[in-house]
């Protein structure tokens, strides 16, 4: 079990010796929210400031549940209600299973501010939201490839109707990767149907990651789409009343960036409108994917053995013994993020997550991190809105329509 890691994400507004402060519902490296803070000090959108002690929540980690832990490193020079405030970046110790469920409830509880019938418009506007959302995904039933192939449709049509949203036209592409990972997945499974040594543990493999990709591009689209059609018809100002009325509660890396996309639309500043990709990208990554998909221990062996870190595939408590050469045992490709509509990089930028400077382990947030937030956001912003990318968002949207989705 993982014991240490650290904040990821903070309030851009305010630093303390030179990062931003750490603010509740801000989340740690595997996926934990932090949890409680210094009420009397508020950051944004009235978050109470995280102080070194204060605690924060997991729900899922790794090879073994755990129940929370401590931010234990601060800005020293910033005192918050007698402790060093906490900054992005900062050590996190995990307890892992040496406390009791139930020791930290109630913290990361929200308080809500509103009057009880704003509370309630509040939550009549997230739950029109969710069933719009979940109407666009309906044809699908409960076909994973089908149910992509809508989503890749429905991020292609908020980018198309709406150039501002920057992100869902990335999300665009790299749910579309998703899209052949399954592909990818589903022919390990023709070509492997079980009875020798190699085929079976195959098998297993391409159907266990296939589920488990279409699970996580799933409930990544149930969260992140509602939040785009709130901000589209309400604005960031109504958004952050109703932030805490959602079930879930909208966390500050997700509010980050919608507040840089309002930002945008008032200043133009490319600056603004890339820090809105980088902030959606920090909440959908480490508070959505990594303690539903990466903390998975079978996932993270399948995709060791699909970047070739043999070693570390091996490693994983109770896996099977591993025969080589594996070739495609693992059930996907390695990951990479191709620009365009399809699957087929040729003649097409590909940007691979294995490289010289990059071990290959993609569960691990910092190497995530790395790949999505420098390499595939900088080329992105650097091609936004061209033809290229407008007519590779019209074909997945076309295909969506064709498959039945409604936007």
């Amino acid at each position: 079990m993982k014991r240490f890691g650290f904040i990821v994400n903070g309030d851009p507004t305010v630093l303390a010796e030179g990062e931003p402060i750490a603010r509740k519902t801000d989340v740690v490296d595997h996926g934990g929210r932090l949890g409680e803070g210094c009420e009397t000090v508020l950051g944004s959108y009235d978050n109470p400031i995280v102080r070194v002690q204060d605690r924060f929540l997991c729900s899922m980690v790794e090879e073994q549940p755990h129940h929370g832990g401590y931010v234990m490193k601060g800005a020293d020079s910033v005192i918050v209600g007698g402790r060093p405030a906490a900054r992005r970046g900062d050590l996190t110790g995990c307890l892992g299973d040496d406390i009791g469920p139930g020791e930290l409830a109630g913290v990361g509880d929200g308080e809500g501010g509103l009057s009880a019938a704003e509370a309630i418009s509040c939550r009549a506007l997230w739950l029109a939201y969710e069933a719009q959302a979940m109407g666009v995904i309906a044809p699908a039933g409960d076909d994973h490839r089908h149910r992509n192939h809508l989503i890749n449709g429905a991020y292609a049509n908020l980018y198309l109707k709406n150039p501002n949203f920057a992100w869902a036209g990335l999300a665009a592409y790299a749910s579309k990767q998703v899209g052949c990972a399954m592909d990818h997945c589903q022919k390990v499974k023709g070509i492997a149907p079980g009875g020798g040594p190699l085929g079976v543990p195959s098998f297993a493999m391409a159907d266990y990651l296939h589920d488990q990709l279409g699970k996580g591009n799933q409930h990544l689209f149930l969260d992140v789409y509602p939040l785009h059609l709130f901000y589209a018809e309400h604005g960031f100002d109504r958004l952050k009343e109703c932030a805490r009325e959602r079930v879930p509660p909208v966390p500050a890396a997700a509010l980050d960036a919608f507040k840089a996309l309002d930002r945008y639309e008032k200043s133009g500043d490319p600056e603004d409108l890339k820090e809105h990709v980088r902030a959606l990208a920090v909440h959908e990554q480490i508070e959505l994917l990594q303690k539903g998909l990466y903390d998975d221990a079978w996932t993270r062996r399948i995709l060791d053995l699909n970047e070739g870190n043999l070693d570390d595939a091996a490693g994983v408590e109770g896996s099977l013994e591993i025969p080589g050469p594996l070739g495609t045992l693992g059930g996907a490709l390695p990951a990479e993020v191709i620009f365009s509509s399809g699957c087929d990089a040729r003649g097409h930028v590909a940007i691979p997550f294995k490289n010289d400077k990059r071990k290959g382990n993609l569960y691990d947030v910092p190497q995530r991190m790395e790949w999505i937030l420098v390499d595939i956001t900088d080329h992105y912003m650097r091609n936004i809105g061209s033809k290229a990318h407008k007519d590779d968002l019209e074909t997945l949207r076309t295909i969506a329509e064709d498959k039945g989705a409604k936007f």
